[in-house]
């Protein structure tokens, strides 16, 4: 299906806007490299495109207690898009996440609740990854709640900087839970 430029000028919202940027700067560079020099103003820069075609990718940072996760919602370009704070439950944090459209990247704290929600997300997304809390620097600076904590996981998760901790899959800990119980027993 060929689009016109006409198309594009019709869609009054923002992606539609910056499309249309890129679409003509795009029929700029193809013009000039049929002999024709055309000035390149209003061209929108390669990372902001990639970001633009991928926007259904969704980082997600839950910050997890007992009774309630604060949880915070970027797209690939570092817009939160969604913040909620919803009961630490298997069902309501699943309808949270089939709530969302697009690729799901998770990224949770190690700790008393990690090895439970782990198993929980896990099918429900893309990538979960499960990170060591005494090494993100950027926790520690500003503000503490749980909210700032969920909104600088999430960051931290779409930027690449978090290390993984090891979590194997649910057979495993059984496996380990069995034979630390016939260790008591025998």
């Amino acid at each position: 299906m060929a689009l016109s430029s006409a198309q594009f000028k019709t869609d009054s919202t923002a992606a539609g806007k910056k499309l249309h940027l890129w679409f003509g700067w795009f029929l700029k560079v193809r013009q000039s490299t049929w002999g024709k020099v055309v000035s390149l103003k209003n061209h929108i820069p390669p990372k902001e495109v990639l970001g633009m075609l991928s926007s259904n990718v969704k980082y997600i940072g839950p910050d997890v207690h007992k009774e309630a996760t604060a949880v915070a919602v970027r797209n690939a370009a570092g817009k939160l898009v969604m913040e909620s704070i919803v009961e630490t439950k298997a069902r309501t944090l699943i309808d949270l996440l089939d709530g969302l459209r697009g690729e799901l990247h998770v990224t949770l704290e190690e700790g008393t609740w990690a090895a439970w929600l782990y198993d929980v997300l896990k099918p429900h997304v893309r990538n979960i990854v499960v990170c060591n809390p005494r090494r993100n620097a950027l926790l520690k600076e500003g503000s503490k709640d749980d909210r700032v904590d969920a909104r600088k996981l999430s960051e931290l998760l779409r930027a690449g900087m978090l290390r993984a901790v090891y979590h194997g899959e649910n057979g495993l800990r059984t496996l380990r839970e069995l034979a630390r119980s016939y260790q008591v027993v025998s």
